[in-house]
């Protein structure tokens, strides 16, 4: 009798470990997304450490649960509990890698961490639909699978020795990632082994960015800035970061619909210059704001932010954002301490349309720069505009090809665009009489159906097109007064307007345009300078040659 219960005892817990091993190997394979294996050897043994690791974590859950034997009550109530757990990561794997092309980790841990209740909800509307079938109905296979697997193959004797053979080698792997993490400070890769560790790691990893905040305030305060001799600093400058506008929506660029007809009429007037061959370093919000505002991303914890040596020859300077809030969220524009000693000025909330802010832009007696940051044309599309701009209707585009959903969509993506056009005009209004120069650019680009079924950003490497996603809009304005006093530098500006540039470069393009210098302003990165070096790679997505790989 004893032996009998022994034995199915043994037998439950091979079969718990069978269950629980496919269970965790179907959201830890999901690490292969991150692994640069350029040999079949490499990806081999990627696949084994995984394995490994995976076994660990299910022969842990398997003795748990054997444990628990005696207390079925217990026992079910943990079982169901490591279940939900599972089906939970799989299903969220599953669905940021098909929707945006990345996984839990370091970029979904950062855009998690940036994201306020309103955007959550945003989102949810967005993509609670049919876009949670897919990692659903994988969920759900994954879970049959492993089910039936392990009735089957629990009682083989092959089985024991393979587990024993992956818990050895994963108990390897762990003591020598410890070991180099203890030494090195560094987990030989181990972290991205499996989703937990990712996940994990990845909110470590945010809570040690925190730390650069005061090594970011001390190269802002210690910088050095002059104004260049015999130059007229522009009295007004304002910044614009648009959000999600795509370059192929874009009436400035060719597109059928009068998305943007004000900045189209400044245009035609020669008070516009639109680049047309500017990227974007990264598909997402946060990273592109770093490099848009940072001298030397790649040393973004050491390098000053360009407001500051505005500040330091004397702008006054001011930061509306409607995205970043202070206080709210782990990120250099929402620390108290840096946005402090950036800006006189940062609103305190949300403004909803973007048009609201404008009651808020202070223009100083002083010079001043101002940046504004839109919620432009992000998702969901129809909460950005005002119902008196939606002019475009879904009939307006491709119905036999396009789902009226689709076209929908479309046509609030383009009504938001015309609204964007609207604010920027009306910033437009206040600086036509003053010396003040405007730049546009936008944070990334965004997909609306335009080469697949897929509307958003984030999924660049995934995506038929990235040029979607990365190509983005870049325009100057000058006021009258400000190109007379400046012909000969609006000159260099008309003549580069189809120079190749990265929105990496854009806090030198500024700071030069503006006449402002200093040791950390590198002429080798504006693209108007004539010292700018054309070799340079655009490199997007940490490591893509742009020019070479995507263009």
């Amino acid at each position: 009798m004893f032996n009998q219960i022994s034995k199915k005892q043994d037998s439950s817990v091979s079969r718990f470990f069978i269950f629980f091993f496919f269970l965790n190997l179907a959201s830890n394979l999901f690490g292969l997304h991150y692994m640069d294996s350029q040999h079949l050897l490499d990806s081999v043994l990627s696949v084994v450490s995984i394995s490994s690791l995976s076994a660990l974590f299910a022969i842990t859950e398997a003795m748990v649960l054997y444990l628990l034997w005696k207390v079925q009550g217990l026992q079910i109530a943990v079982m169901l509990l490591f279940l939900t757990v599972h089906l939970i990561l799989i299903g969220t794997e599953a669905f940021l890698l098909s929707e945006f092309g990345m996984i839990i980790g370091q970029d979904a841990i950062d855009v998690l961490s940036e994201t306020n209740a309103r955007e959550t909800s945003e989102f949810i509307g967005a993509y609670c639909n049919l876009h949670l079938l897919k990692p659903i109905l994988f969920s759900l296979a994954a879970l049959v699978f492993a089910y039936v697997t392990s009735a089957y193959i629990a009682s083989s004797r092959y089985v024991r020795w393979l587990i024993i053979a992956l818990c050895v080698y994963g108990s390897v792997l762990i003591a020598k990632g410890a070991y180099s993490f203890i030494q090195y400070h560094n987990g030989e890769g181990l972290p991205q082994l499996t989703t937990i560790t990712r996940g994990g790691y990845a909110y470590y990893v945010m809570r040690q960015r925190a730390n650069q905040f005061s090594t970011i305030l001390e190269a802002s305060q210690q910088c050095d800035a002059t104004i260049e001799d015999g130059f007229k600093p522009f009295r007004h400058v304002v910044v614009v970061i648009g959000e999600s506008s795509s370059f192929y929506h874009c009436s400035l660029y060719g597109y059928s619909k009068e998305t943007f007809p004000h900045m189209s009429t400044e245009k035609d007037n020669g008070s516009l210059i639109a680049f047309n061959d500017v990227v974007t370093p990264f598909d997402a919000t946060h990273g592109v704001m770093k490099c848009i505002f940072s001298l030397d991303h790649d040393n973004f914890g050491k390098a000053p932010l360009f407001p500051a040596l505005f500040r330091k020859v004397g702008y006054y300077t001011q930061l509306l954002d409607n995205q970043y809030f202070v206080s709210q969220g782990i990120n250099f524009l929402t620390n108290a301490e840096l946005s402090a000693a950036l800006f006189e000025n940062r609103n305190d909330g949300y403004y909803g349309h973007d048009g609201r802010m404008l009651t808020d832009i202070c223009l100083a007696d002083s010079l001043s720069l101002t940046i504004l940051h839109l919620n432009g044309q992000h998702y969901t599309y129809s909460d950005r505009f005002p119902e008196s701009f939606a002019q475009f209707k879904p009939d307006d585009y491709d119905v036999q090809n396009k789902s009226f959903e689709q076209r929908q969509v479309m046509a609030a993506y383009d009504n938001a665009g015309r609204y964007c056009d609207h604010v920027i005009n009306e910033v437009i209004k206040l600086l036509k009489d003053e010396d003040a120069l405007l730049v546009f650019l936008s944070d990334h680009g965004e997909e609306v159906y335009d080469v697949r079924d897929y509307m958003g950003h984030g999924s660049a490497l995934s995506s038929p097109d990235p040029n979607y996603l990365l190509k983005v809009p870049f325009f100057v304005w000058m006021s009258n007064e400000a190109r007379v006093y400046r012909k000969s530098l609006y000159d260099k500006l008309l003549q580069s307007e189809s120079t190749a540039s990265i929105t990496t470069n854009f806090s030198h393009f500024l700071l030069t345009l503006c006449g402002i210098r200093s040791t950390s302003v590198v002429p080798e990165k504006c693209f108007f300078s004539d010292r700018y070096d054309r070799t340079r790679p655009r490199i997007v997505l940490n490591s893509i040659d742009y020019d070479k790989e995507m263009k």
